[in-house]
């Protein structure tokens, strides 16, 4: 019963979260790679390692962290202004990870949906099994897709995709 009870529980997350997910995009008047050139003109240095539309005090927002040196500039931007939110510089250490991609968050975007036709709503850079990748996340065509590209030539190594939780069929 326990075991029924996640389950039951997890769905209705999940379909929470899409629905959630669907009202931020709808929301946003520009997409994630638009929010990853202006966070870098706001930086000037450093490499893109991770983008995410998210509900920042019930707007919508897009964070993007990028590496400098041995820091991390979080910048938050207003997904339907522009504006700038929030800028903050934490001490974390992603130099490795940035220097492993040898292609930029904007490019694996742009190869992901080639693939895979969509919104972005979540680009990430990370290491996995000591190679660089990235993870793009996409909602399209009532399915959330994840793209898994190599970060050092960008090559798609997998496509994840399932069906939008609590869509009308």
């Amino acid at each position: 019963m326990k075991a029924l009870t996640a389950f039951l529980l997890a769905g209705l997350l999940g379909a929470a979260d899409d629905q959630e997910l669907e009202g931020l995009l709808k929301r946003s008047a520009y997409p994630l790679s638009e929010a990853v050139k202006k966070a870098q003109e706001i930086a000037k240095t450093g490499v893109v390692i991770a983008a995410e539309l998210e509900d920042e005090d019930g707007k919508a927002a897009y964070s993007v962290e990028i590496a400098q040196d041995r820091k991390i500039m979080e910048i938050v931007l207003d997904a339907k202004t522009g504006e700038l939110l929030e800028k903050k510089v934490e001490d974390d250490d992603e130099d490795a990870l940035a220097k492993a991609c040898k292609i930029s968050l904007t490019r694996a975007i742009e190869i992901a949906l080639a693939k895979t036709p969509g919104q972005v709503y979540s680009a990430e850079a990370e290491i996995e099994n000591d190679k660089a990748i990235f993870e793009v996340k996409i909602l399209g065509d009532g399915k959330v897709h994840k793209v898994t590209l190599d970060a050092a030539g960008g090559e798609i190594l997998k496509v994840k995709s399932r069906k939008v939780e609590g869509e009308k069929k």
